[in-house]
């Protein structure tokens, strides 16, 4: 029987694992943290019990439906769209992407210096015109009063009961060993048939071709005691703020007592 070595054990990790120990392979399952579920690794608030994404919202879409199905054989979904508000200098929450409501509130020729620019420039610490244009091309500015932030997608969903209950569900395999914090040694390579690699791959080659850029998050959990702060599940802060994202988790559905 071969024997695999699967590195990270997030969403990525955790398929290819499932995959190949139905195929009849060892899997071996290393992962530097204490828990499973990679940057989706989610969780209840001992305190308020309200779930959270530890590492910032993830929302489920797509429009394969062979993906769709593969994965509900281990969750139950909540259905969910996804919107988004963003909140300008004036203090007006406006929808974004920018649609034609949004133009209500900022002239066409102001789009970019109001919305792109302030907050892909927070998000990534450097100048619009540094940044890969393929990023911002990811946020288009819509002719419509489309709000849905993924409104081609066919499949959007969240797992009923969180993230982590996923992947713990598709990692439930007798062929597949996990070890958690756990980190990658080079001395591995020498023990295993193939090697799966979800690492940050400049630092699996050791920085042989030196580093590689990585957008920087910080995040700040607070617990207020009241019902809602604001009604929507995330306010982007295309402003002046410090902040770039304002995420209320109880607002997502399933996520907690709102």
């Amino acid at each position: 029987m071969q024997k695999i070595l699967i590195i990270g054990a997030g969403l990525s990790g955790a398929t290819i694992a499932r995959q190949l120990a139905e195929k009849n392979y060892q899997i071996t399952l290393i992962e530097k943290r204490d828990n499973i579920g990679g940057n989706c690794y989610d969780y209840k608030d001992k305190n308020s019990n309200i779930r959270i994404h530890k590492y910032g919202p993830h929302i489920f879409h797509t429009s394969n439906k062979r993906v769709f199905k593969w994965l509900s054989r281990f969750t139950e979904w909540i259905d969910y769209e996804h919107k988004v508000l963003a909140k300008i200098n004036s203090g007006e929450l406006v929808p974004f992407p920018p649609n034609l409501a949004t133009l209500k509130y900022v002239k066409p020729t102001d789009l970019v210096n109001t919305f792109y620019r302030p907050y892909s420039e927070k998000m990534w610490g450097m100048a619009l015109e540094e940044i890969n244009t393929e990023i911002i091309k990811r946020v288009p500015i819509r002719k419509n009063y489309e709000n849905r932030y993924f409104p081609f997608d066919r499949f959007q969903k969240l797992p009923k009961k969180g993230y982590t209950s996923l992947i713990k569900n598709i990692l439930n395999h007798n062929l597949i060993n996990i070890n958690l914090s756990t980190p990658f040694d080079h001395d591995m390579v020498n023990h295993y048939d193939h090697i799966f690699n979800s690492m940050p791959v400049d630092e699996f080659f050791k920085y042989k071709f030196g580093f590689l850029p990585y957008r920087s998050i910080k995040f700040h959990h607070q617990i207020y005691q009241s019902k809602n702060l604001t009604p929507y599940p995330v306010i982007n802060y295309t402003n002046n703020s410090i902040y770039t994202r304002h995420t209320e988790w109880k607002n997502f559905p399933s996520h907690g007592s709102n």
